[in-house]
């Protein structure tokens, strides 16, 4: 139900006194500068509420395993939730629905990386906190926030690749030994 979350959204923000009333002085008064901004501010916040609610119906999301999924779900309707109390362009900028893209593709990197990690527990361990920092990504995380769950994301590859370099070499005995037996 998007459109009825924007427009409980958009009546938040009326309710709040952004939006002039319809048929209220500053309405009648003609286009003042304040109410284009809040018609702005409106149109934006009902424009990034879409965006979420689009993503959080998206393959990217529902692909997902049932409990990432669930969390997101849950991260994505807090949101939601929260562009009802914006009252400022700055406060709209904090919003990176992008960021929610991010966390779904280091969900999806991590589940196709589980099988490999299975025999390497540091890379178990470095999948578990990538998915940990996936799920606590919001619209509001920062930029910093989404390296960090990259991170342990790349480390959890980089010990899946160490782990198969050993184990090739294990086998492979080369030096030159065997010759002068």
């Amino acid at each position: 139900m998007p459109v009825r979350r924007t427009a409980v959204a958009i009546a938040a923000i009326a309710a709040a006194g952004l939006v002039p009333a319809i048929g209220s002085s500053a309405t009648a008064a003609g286009h003042g500068h304040a109410s284009a901004q809040n018609r702005q501010l409106t149109h934006q916040i009902a424009g990034i509420d879409r965006r979420l609610a689009r993503l959080e119906s998206s393959r990217a999301v529902t692909s997902l395993a049932d409990t990432d999924e669930q969390a997101l779900d849950a991260n994505i309707d807090a949101d939601r939730t929260q562009l009802a109390t914006v009252v400022s362009r700055q406060d709209l900028r904090t919003f990176r629905v992008a960021n929610y893209v991010l966390a779904a593709t280091i969900l999806h990197r991590a589940e196709r990386l589980s099988a490999a990690a299975a025999s390497v527990p540091a890379a178990q361990d470095e999948l578990s906190q990538a998915i940990s920092a996936a799920l606590s990504l919001n619209a509001s995380s920062s930029k910093t926030d989404v390296r960090g769950a990259r991170s342990h994301l790349s480390a959890a590859q980089t010990d899946i690749d160490d782990q198969g370099e050993n184990t090739d070499n294990q086998g492979d005995d080369t030096s030159g030994d065997d010759a002068a037996a």
